[in-house]
């Protein structure tokens, strides 16, 4: 297992965008993390920088505590799976999988064996003598991770490698790779933009955007406890209602106010200022047809096993999250509350949480 410590990356292209800006962030061995974000964040850049096949314009990359910025990519001893599947079309399976042996000289009865055994982890005993184009995308995405387990790897490297399958297979394979990392218990960084993939296989989620860390955590952690708007907006589906007014001190606590709402946030720290805030609550945490916030129904969006609610309280639009025999109907009015302990405030300048 490998360690992996990212100092101060910065990464900027020949048109002066910056990818990657002052990244520091310290990977367990063994741990799983997620590099998460929107398309842009930097997210790809960071992993192909800890590939070797980017290098950083300023900062370090360590291995085990070796600087590697200077190492080439062979002599990572890193194996990479791309979202393409990278497969040689014109070779079987077997072959594809014995690829990355013969290219290290191994001898061709200790490659058959480890195609072999690799081939009965990833369930691809079958398909051994079939060539890409007759497989599914999940039987090429397996052969592709069977591929990368071939080396053994001191670290795998995951870039948005499910984003070419459908939601089934997504769902399958992400059930897979958290198979596979318990059984192997190699260092696993892995790249998408999909927070279902990051919240459900991660040990952690490390949430960038505009190339710069929003925050590092457990996926409890970056849930329950986002520390900023960007994170608070980027992670829950649906996602988290944000009202936008003021904070005013009143007594030991505090109040929000924006417009005709109002709401008491008495655990507030007593040296946080008054002023400009943003007031968030996850839709769980909208309690419908209690407390005492009049609410009308203006959207219905049955999912199955619930509905989810677009209200109007008070001016404000707030999405709730309820039983799927909802008795509400479009126009129909209501009382709302929100949980108690479960509300979110954020600085309304800067974004960042209030404690």
């Amino acid at each position: 297992m490998t360690a992996v410590t990212l100092t101060n990356l910065r990464r900027v292209f020949a048109d002066g965008f910056v990818a990657v800006d002052d990244l520091s962030i310290s990977i367990v061995a063994g741990e799983f993390l997620t590099l998460l974000g929107p398309s842009g964040c930097g997210k790809s850049t960071t992993l192909r920088m800890i590939a070797g096949l980017d290098a950083p314009d300023q900062g370090s990359i360590e291995f085990d505590g070796r600087r590697m910025n200077d190492i080439t990519p062979g002599k990572r001893n890193i194996a990479m799976v791309f979202q393409s599947y990278a497969l040689y079309p014109h070779m079987t399976v077997r072959r594809n999988l014995e690829y990355p042996l013969r290219k290290q000289g191994v001898a061709k009865a200790e490659r058959t064996a480890r195609a072999q055994a690799i081939a009965e982890l990833m369930q691809l005993g079958e398909l051994l003598e079939r060539k890409p184009r007759e497989l599914s995308g999940g039987q090429q995405q397996r052969v592709a991770l069977g591929r990368a387990l071939i080396r053994n790897p001191d670290l795998f490297l995951f870039d948005e490698p499910l984003s070419n399958l459908d939601a089934k297979l997504r769902s399958y394979m992400r059930a897979e790779l958290i198979q596979l990392h318990r059984r192997v218990g190699k260092t696993m960084i892995y790249v998408t933009h999909d927070q279902l993939e990051a919240m459900t296989m991660s040990d952690r989620v490390a949430i960038m955007d505009k190339g710069q860390l929003q925050q590092l955590g457990t996926p409890h952690e970056v849930y329950n406890a986002p520390a900023n708007l960007f994170v608070a907006s980027f992670i829950g589906a649906p996602t988290m209602n944000l009202v936008h007014g003021e904070l005013a001190r009143a007594g030991g606590g505090a109040v929000f106010r924006a417009g005709a709402l109002e709401v008491a946030v008495p655990s507030l720290a007593g040296g946080t200022e008054a002023g400009a805030a943003v007031l968030g609550v996850r839709p769980e945490d909208v309690l419908v047809e209690q407390g005492d916030l009049p609410a009308t129904v203006s959207l219905i969006e049955p999912v199955g096993h619930e509905t989810l609610l677009s209200l109007d309280v008070l001016g404000h639009r707030v999405v709730a999250r309820t039983d799927a025999q909802t008795r509400l109907t479009y126009g129909a009015t209501t009382m709302v509350a929100f949980r108690p302990g479960k509300l979110h405030l954020f600085d309304g300048k800067h974004g960042h949480r209030l404690a």
